[in-house]
């Protein structure tokens, strides 16, 4: 972002951010330590960072499976550099970067393996037992699955962020069933500015991290980006920008330096600088209208969000994406085989329980009803890396000479 155009908007929000204070701080199981110094909001991010859940994101897919590329972005990469843009945009604009930035590094924390391959298998399977929520799934392992404190089951976090998580939007996210307006956590009808960050965050992150791993592994050229997105402002911005840097500081090109590969960088940062510039913007100008935070609470249309000139633009870049890149040949081949995975492991557990880690078989608690067979499964599945799930199909349906209790002399 370039000092001239935020520093006309730096806190321009402030009188809209969410206090640290009750309710926004209340816990399910009382308050943090007496002596602890941090804020709430800083012990919940620091809680996530350290969970379990977190940790697997590492090897949990983005886009492109991460088991057959050593550079392929990750769900943790994804998810920190969420929290940065998250981050940077909320001291930008005066609101809760804490709070911001916990929200963003606990909204994917329950995703499944293999990418959205992962959750579509788990939609479809779970169709008629309760159906499958990713927003309500990271919930879940937050207030409960995750196993870190003898007091309590989950991480206890506050209840700003665990809205925030719960009422997480993107265009590839919806708010978790019964968490709308009206629930526990949706007393307002938006949830918090620092919530509303972390959604445009998530896009700003995957959208220009998506055409870096694109380019970088050669899914599609520039040349073609180029082509294709010529109508599209925001496109021709970030890519005359970054010729024009690179060929100003290196006009010959620069010795010993992959310049295809800076090329591609500089474009990830300028992109990323554009949209950024732009929500600061429009952000402003909507926070402006409102007097306190509960007006703009109550409103309908989100206070933080890109302008309506940008927001169809960056739809057309993902669309794109979308068609050259998530329904490519390459990817398409790699959901074909998670898809396969994620299915067998599904069908075989459900059937044969005793396959099952003993947790589970205790959550399951010997019913014999199929849709709490069929949740307790997914939710096992889905906690699984991606490693890990080729790794226990392997172990169930691959025969091996070492299982088999077979040596080859």
């Amino acid at each position: 972002m370039s000092n001239d155009r935020r520093l006309p908007y730096l806190h321009s929000l402030a009188h809209l951010r969410t206090p640290n204070e009750p309710p926004w701080t209340d816990r399910k199981f009382g308050k943090s330590p007496d002596n602890d110094p941090r804020p709430a909001f800083e012990r919940d991010r620091d809680r996530i960072i350290h969970s379990e859940h977190f940790r697997r994101l590492q090897h949990k897919t983005q886009v492109l499976i991460v088991t057959e590329g050593d550079l392929y972005s990750t769900r943790l990469m994804h998810s920190v550099e969420t929290a940065q843009v998250g981050r940077s945009l909320a001291c930008s604009l005066g609101l809760n970067a804490a709070l911001a930035e916990a929200i963003c590094l606990g909204h994917d924390v329950g995703h499944t393996p293999f990418g959205h391959q992962g959750e579509d298998t788990l939609k479809r399977l779970l169709e008629g037992h309760g159906g499958w929520d990713s927003n309500h799934h990271s919930l879940l392992v937050l207030d409960e699955i995750e196993v870190q404190y003898p007091a309590h089951l989950g991480l206890d976090l506050t209840m700003a962020v665990r809205e925030g998580i719960a009422r997480h939007k993107t265009a590839y996210d919806d708010p978790a069933v019964g968490y709308g307006s009206g629930s526990e956590l949706g007393a307002y009808r938006s949830p918090s500015l620092e919530a509303q960050i972390s959604n445009v965050a998530d896009e700003v992150a995957y959208v220009s991290h998506d055409v870096h791993d694109a380019l970088e592994h050669g899914l599609v050229t520039r040349d073609e980006l180029d082509d294709a997105l010529s109508g599209v402002s925001l496109w021709r911005r970030a890519s005359r920008r970054t010729d024009g840097e690179v060929k100003a500081l290196h006009p010959e090109g620069w010795k010993g330096v992959d310049e295809s590969k800076l090329l591609v960088r500089q474009l990830h940062r300028n992109l990323i600088s554009i949209l950024l510039d732009d929500v600061l913007t429009e952000s402003a100008l909507r926070g402006a209208a409102h007097i306190g935070l509960p007006a703009a609470r109550d409103s309908v249309r989100p206070v933080i969000d890109f302008s309506d000139e940008v927001r169809p633009q960056l739809d057309r870049v993902r669309d794109l994406l979308y068609q050259r890149v998530y329904k490519g040949p390459l990817v398409a081949r790699q959901n074909a085989k998670a898809d396969y995975v994620l299915e067998r492991l599904f069908e075989t557990l459900c059937a044969k329980r005793l396959l099952l880690p003993w947790h589970v078989q205790q959550r399951i608690n010997g019913s014999e009803d199929p849709s709490v067979i069929a949740m307790n499964v997914a939710l096992f599945v889905a906690s699984l890396t991606d490693r890990a799930a080729i790794d226990l199909y392997a172990e169930l349906y691959v025969p091996s000479d070492r299982a088999m209790g077979h040596h080859v002399h």
